[in-house]
């Protein structure tokens, strides 16, 4: 039961607040909120964190507008001085404050709000919000007065009593912290890609939150951004390699919150795909001899195939080997929750070439050839899955091909005109293009 007073409040001893105004120099047009200083402001980029004197200190959420107003001496004890109070307004928002513990402190903080209703802490840790709904008062540790002219009275700690229009409406446990879970503990994503993950807030009765991230760059945390959900997953993307860290704050449906969620780690390694190299349903496709430079913090580890256990440290790159396909396994140091990247070769190889070198055309004969291989290394001239394309000037040619030893041959045909002739000879399978070859034929020779 909440005790009302109109004379005395037990700290020993303690009169009813008697109030006490001195004026504190402020400096209008401040180009930052300072709230030692009075005037009206508002948090707009990042929390704010301020000694107020004293070593009280408050905290203010981002989009918090406050009043700053003279500071005021409070009489809470009959036989011992006044208690210097910082004196707010929170107009809207949400803020928190420390008090050194005393009886009474010697610096406290005065928050007043809509409806005439003031508060003062008597040491520990409160909370302030003021939003749509009303006004709510929160004694996380410590002590804290609620009046409104000679009627005042404590809230418990532990509690919050939220008001609208000046009139007590709800006495509460205040809400626990939100939790964090994340879709994704490590992310594999080739460099410059699509990379997007979920994480999702929960909270017993918590009817929003907000969720901060930040990328970990040594012993720094960079800020990244922040979000706003009623619950739903947060989608996160567009993140380069590194590691990121996510919290989030939970609050009920009268804008109070309390604590943050333990932070959620999240790992994404990038890799570059070298020319050539195709990604299909999340396999990536190498020529022969190709490797994946890999980007990613000290933190991860990797080892190949589907069975090992053997991890080392994260290496410059990843590719096949001899094999015609792998699989790299990634895992952060410590944790049994592993990414994957498949890897498989391109179905063939080639080697083009037009000759003699040193052929006059269209006088003399040149022939192209295309020596075909596939993953085994064993000649496929007549692999029906490869596509030829030749072009003179841009223009498309046909040509009639014929297997000597395994090598397909063709005769190129002249064309008219003085030259020179851009010569391009390009072949795909279904992932599209895997090899090329480009040479300017003219009268006096061949050139590449």
């Amino acid at each position: 039961m909440k005790l009302r007073i109109r004379a005395c409040i037990a700290i020993g001893c303690m009169v009813a607040p008697t109030l006490l105004l001195s004026a504190a120099s402020a400096e209008p047009g401040a180009p930052a909120p300072d709230l030692r200083q009075e005037g009206t402001y508002t948090v707009r980029t990042s929390p704010l964190v301020q000694d107020l004197g004293g070593d009280v200190v408050a905290r203010v959420d981002v989009g918090s507008e406050l009043r700053v107003l003279p500071t005021t001496y409070i009489k809470l004890h009959p036989s011992k001085p006044s208690t210097r109070c910082a004196t707010l307004e929170l107009v809207k928002g949400r803020m928190e404050v420390e008090v050194p513990a005393g009886e009474p402190p010697t610096h406290s903080v005065q928050v007043k709000t809509a409806g005439g209703l003031s508060a003062v802490s008597l040491g520990g840790h409160s909370i302030f919000a003021s939003g749509k709904k009303g006004v709510t008062f929160a004694n996380v540790k410590g002590r804290m007065l609620i009046g409104k002219g000679a009627k005042w009275g404590e809230v418990k700690q532990g509690m919050a009593e939220s008001y609208a229009k000046g009139t007590l409406v709800t006495t509460r446990a205040i809400p626990g912290a939100a939790s964090l879970s994340a879709q994704d503990l490590l992310l594999v994503a080739p460099l410059g890609g699509a990379i997007q993950t979920q994480v999702t807030p929960t909270g017993e009765n918590l009817k929003w939150f907000v969720v901060t991230l930040s990328k970990l760059e040594g012993k720094s945390e960079v800020p990244v951004g922040s979000y706003t959900t009623n619950g739903a997953p947060v989608a996160l993307s567009e993140l380069s390699a590194g590691r990121y860290r996510m919290v989030a704050r939970g609050f009920d449906e009268w804008g109070l919150g309390y604590g943050e969620s333990q932070p959620a780690l999240v790992h994404v390694m990038n890799y570059e795909l070298p020319k050539d190299a195709h990604i299909v349903n999340g396999r990536v496709y190498l020529l022969p001899g190709q490797r994946l430079k890999v980007l990613g913090s000290k933190d991860i580890e990797m080892t190949y195939g589907e069975q090992s256990n053997y991890f080392v440290s994260l290496p410059v790159d990843v590719g096949l080997g001899a094999t015609s396909s792998q699989v790299a396994r990634f895992r952060v140091k410590g944790s049994s929750n592993e990414g994957r990247l498949e890897m498989a070769s391109r179905p063939f190889k080639a080697q083009i070439d037009l000759s003699p070198h040193t052929a006059r055309w269209p006088d003399d004969l040149v022939q192209v050839s295309i020596r075909l291989t596939n993953q085994a290394g064993r000649l496929a001239p007549e692999a029906p899955d490869v596509k030829k394309l030749v072009t003179i000037n841009s223009r498309r040619v046909e040509l009639s091909w014929r297997n000597q030893y395994g090598v397909l041959v063709a005769n190129l045909p002249p064309q008219t005109g003085n030259g020179p002739w851009k010569v391009n000879v390009a072949l795909s399978d279904k992932l599209g293009t895997f090899a090329s070859h480009s040479t300017e034929l003219h009268r006096g020779g061949t050139g590449s």
